[in-house]
């Protein structure tokens, strides 16, 4: 049964962190406006005592205050949403005992089944490792039912060990980047995303980097909430998934 990894309970707390501080602010600046409007004097700021800002000018920084709230929300829920993606690995490699146990025990298990076969599995074996005919697909098909009833383990699964190196080095060069995310979940965790779902994430990927390189985007903040649903959309999935299929003990230590 899935269970909520600390990575994703993090990622939804500063995503709601980010969201409660946004709704301070819209109902900050309009309480200001009404404020100078009034001709009341302003109590000081928190953290700037020195600050001289006048009304006039606080006003004029609040013009487009909707806007800015909208990117910087952007922004923060997007690299929280990347740092929950690569924390969520580094959850599952540590429940495992870290990178270098996980890679241990993946060579260890891979090892230990080559010389696991019994006597007669074995000989299902044999008639498997013959060239393919079209006509023998009913017997070869006798063979593999008994192979995949037991713990047998077929080439495809025998380079799992080659697919958690490849996994733990790529971490370790520093690779992981947002761009990559989908492929690397899909690829290295079998995790299916919907075109759908690729195409979202690569659209709210795309105008944090235009917001991050200075590009000039009218936002609102209706559409940041959108994005963010879909961001912890998409978060529970992973989570859902890792946590049912990557979080299992292996062996004890």
């Amino acid at each position: 049964m899935p269970f909520p990894l600390k990575s994703y309970l993090l990622f939804k707390q500063q995503t709601q962190r980010a969201i409660d501080f946004v709704v301070l602010g819209v109902y900050a600046v309009p309480t200001l406006r009404a404020q100078v409007k009034r001709g009341k004097k302003l109590p000081k700021p928190d953290d700037f005592p020195h600050d001289r800002s006048t009304a006039a000018v606080l006003v004029k920084h609040a013009a487009d205050y909707r806007n800015n709230l909208s990117t910087y929300l952007w922004l923060s829920a997007f690299s929280f949403f990347e740092a929950f993606a690569r924390g969520a690995i580094d959850e599952m490699l540590d429940f495992h005992g870290g990178p270098d146990g996980f890679l241990k025990l993946a060579y260890k298990k891979g090892r230990s089944s080559l010389g696991t076969t019994s006597t007669s599995m074995a000989e299902h074996k044999r008639e498997l490792q013959k060239w393919q005919k079209a006509r023998n697909r009913e017997r070869y098909r006798n063979h593999l039912r008994p192979l995949e009833a037991t713990a047998y383990r077929f080439p495809t699964e025998l380079f799992a060990a080659y697919g958690v190196s490849t996994l733990i080095q790529f971490l370790k060069e520093k690779r992981f980047k947002a761009s990559i995310i989908p492929d690397i979940y899909e690829r290295a965790f079998l995790f299916a995303l919907s075109p759908r779902q690729i195409a979202r994430f690569e659209e709210i990927r795309r105008t944090r980097n235009d917001i991050a390189h200075g590009k000039s985007i009218a936002l609102k903040l209706k559409d940041v909430i959108k994005a963010i649903d879909d961001l912890r959309d998409l978060a529970l999935a992973i989570n859902n998934h890792l946590s049912e299929h990557f979080f299992v003990i292996e062996e004890l230590r």
